[in-house]
């Protein structure tokens, strides 16, 4: 069968916080970079050990969460968030986004997670509050886009998002968390709070100011990369403050990234980046037990790295049996993202 481009596919992607697609042209980089990230993730979710028990998992989580983030908030448009009341966001996003979620929190729940059959309301609840296992990111992101909608509607906008983001990791990604009394992890996940700052900055460098490269910011990323790798297994402060230093550093690159992979490097590639919903809700169905064998590092990392491409070998097999083309067509100059 011919492949087609389906009427609405652009504004379904773009609802779901995914570029939306301009008649004949469409930017291949953020998808391409989201399919990076998600490989990485995959990846990271095929180890055993915990992070502080392996220093290349320590590595990926070190980096592959922030531009994630940056990039969600990268795609949002202040005055769309403006022209948009709350019902009908949320409607849009609960369709295509938060839907979906819940329902691979229930089956996730259901099997390797754990649900109280005699607490229904409340196992439902923390399936939102506390997200069990990688399916927190959601949740996250749409409260994160919420506050976006709100600060948009106040005066000042994103100095109030600024200096929310700023205390929420003061008070929740540092070692000030273990001293606040009443941590409110054990009611809500703290990366509602910690991780609010890299959304922020992707949301202000796309409606603050035009970004730019700054190659000077190399200087404090590597200082910041050598602290955080010095801090393995040691060194609270120093792990906080070099992850901030180095994903700050890293972030501010991401409109670079986009710039030189707007060009598509592979069409699974960008396919991944567009179905990266329902890769990452789906991939740890398959990695956790794998995960679960606890095989000796070496056999585990190389394991892991098969299965990896397996996942994506999926992906490229249904990328070529799509009857949608979700490549931007050579003849076409890579179009400007466009965004919610």
């Amino acid at each position: 069968m011919a492949r087609r481009h389906l009427p609405g596919q652009a504004s379904r992607a773009e609802q779901a916080g995914q570029p939306a697609q301009v008649p004949g042209s469409r930017s291949a980089g953020p998808d391409q970079l989201k399919a990076i990230l998600l490989i990485l993730v995959v990846f990271g979710h095929t180890y055993a050990e915990g992070v502080g028990q392996s220093f290349t998992k320590w590595l990926i989580y070190g980096f592959h969460m922030p531009p994630f983030l940056f990039l969600s908030g990268y795609l949002l448009r202040a005055e769309r968030l403006r022209q948009r009341d709350y019902p009908r966001l949320l409607s849009d996003y609960a369709r295509r986004m938060l839907a979906p979620w819940l329902i691979v929190s229930a089956l996730w729940a259901a099997t390797f997670g754990s649900f109280s059959l005699n607490h229904p309301v409340r196992s439902t609840i923390e399936l939102l509050t506390l997200p069990q296992w990688h399916l927190w990111y959601v949740p996250v992101l749409f409260a994160m886009i919420s506050l976006a909608w709100l600060a948009v509607r106040l005066p000042r906008p994103h100095l109030l998002l600024a200096l929310v983001a700023a205390a929420g990791w003061l008070a929740w990604g540092t070692p000030l968390a273990s001293q606040i009394p009443h941590l409110p992890e054990k009611l809500v996940d703290a990366r509602y709070f910690s991780y609010l700052i890299w959304f922020v900055a992707g949301f202000a460098a796309r409606n603050v100011h035009t970004p730019r490269a700054r190659p000077w910011l190399l200087v404090p990323g590597a200082l910041g990369a050598m602290l955080y790798v010095g801090s393995y297994q040691g060194g609270a402060w120093p792990a906080a403050i070099g992850f901030l230093v180095l994903n700050l550093s890293l972030v501010a690159a991401v409109p670079s990234l986009l710039s030189a992979l707007s060009t598509p490097v592979q069409g699974w590639l960008v396919f991944m980046g567009q179905q990266s919903l329902w890769v990452y809700l789906f991939h740890p169905f398959v990695t956790r037990p794998l995960q679960q064998l606890a095989l000796p590092g070496l056999w585990q990392r190389a394991a892991g790295l098969l299965l990896t491409a397996a996942i994506c070998g999926v992906v490229a097999v249904l990328h070529r049996r799509s009857v949608i083309d979700l490549r931007e067509p050579a003849h076409a100059p890579a179009a400007a993202t466009v965004s919610s």
